[in-house]
């Protein structure tokens, strides 16, 4: 004799909770609200008797697949990993699930990945770095979308941090250390990275101190490596260098202690974003803390509101802090 349980149903749960099963129904996938002590019967009743949702069925029945999507430019950046890791984690806590897909900056096949996503989840949080065709043709889509990054298209929804308040903290340190030649190694490809040295140039021109720049080939670790021939080729070299992230920054930095030049002493280095390398190196790096963790678990929220219809498309700003470490400690 078989001692295989039939699986509860609806039917049973509304039964103990004594209420009908379309009140259940609405409850369980969150379309309706009741009294305290119907939701309370309910949750009884459905931890009582272990009951567990068919997905296939429901979704059949409310057309959504309980999964959100989200598309990070490389999960290899320690930043992009830490918004994964803060996005799942509400996800998790809202009852979805996660579907990550790395673009890998400069792939170019980004506009198809992303509508091999779309098709899967329901809604879509995504990098406002990605190409144009990516982006129009996700503009035109009806899903709901949360972008990460300033993003200026009327009535769509971001959650960003101000690159140029970003830059402007760190200008501000480097003139407290002392630092008055400040090399910008940017990443042209990036709408973010112009707002950074925005910020930075803005805060040293006040001081009478000119901004100098060169461009990273990528935004990694050998970007910022072959990006240190503009430091030796400058006529007055730089006295302090910051990288548009922190693994420019980081390839930079460790280039020149290759090539026998002392951090801080004879060139500060900064970058931005903040990720766990930057205090685990010698020396450990200034950087600008974005909020990776946060900007995720803040997307993921925006994006759940949208979904319900519980928010409208808007603009969140996440401050971003300066974290002083040695590679700016200046004596």
């Amino acid at each position: 004799m078989s001692n295989d349980k039939r699986p509860t149903t609806l039917h049973d749960v509304a039964a103990r909770a004594g209420v009908s099963i379309a009140t259940v129904s609405k409850f369980i996938n969150r379309q309706q609200r009741f009294s305290a002590g119907v939701e309370a019967r309910v949750l009884e009743a459905v931890e009582a008797l272990a009951y567990r949702r068919n997905p296939a069925a429901h979704s059949m029945v409310t057309g959504r697949t309980g999964t959100l999507g989200l598309a990070v430019l490389d999960i290899g950046n320690p930043h992009f990993a830490s918004m994964v890791k803060g996005a799942n984690r509400v996800a998790l806590a809202l009852g979805y699930s996660l579907m990550v897909v790395d673009l890998e900056e400069c792939a170019g096949a980004e506009l198809q990945q992303l509508q091999a996503l779309a098709s899967r989840v329901d809604g879509l949080a995504v990098s406002a770095r990605v190409p144009g065709p990516a982006m129009q043709w996700l503009v035109q889509q009806s899903r709901p979308i949360v972008w990460f990054g300033r993003f200026e298209e009327p009535g769509c929804a971001c959650v960003r941090t101000d690159g140029r308040v970003a830059g402007r903290l760190l200008g501000t340190h480097l003139l407290e250390r002392g630092f008055r030649r400040v090399l910008y190694a940017g990443y042209a490809a990036s709408r973010w990275s112009e707002d950074r040295a925005e910020g930075l140039a803005a805060v040293l021109s006040e001081a009478g101190v000119p901004l100098q720049r060169c461009e990273s080939s990528t935004p990694s670790l050998d970007g910022g490596r072959l990006a240190t021939d503009a430091w030796f080729q400058s006529a007055l070299r730089p006295d302090a260098v910051v990288g548009y992230n922190d693994m420019i920054a980081i390839g930079f930095m460790r280039e020149l202690q290759r090539r026998g030049v002392h951090v801080p002493d004879e060139v500060g280095v900064a970058g931005f974003d903040n990720v766990p390398l930057c205090g685990l190196l010698e020396p450990e790096l200034t950087s600008v803390d974005v909020r990776g963790g946060q900007q995720g678990e803040s997307v993921i929220r925006e994006l759940h509101g949208l979904i319900t219809r519980e928010r409208v498309p808007s603009v969140v700003v996440i401050e971003p802090q300066l974290v002083e470490r040695r590679s700016t400690a200046r004596g």
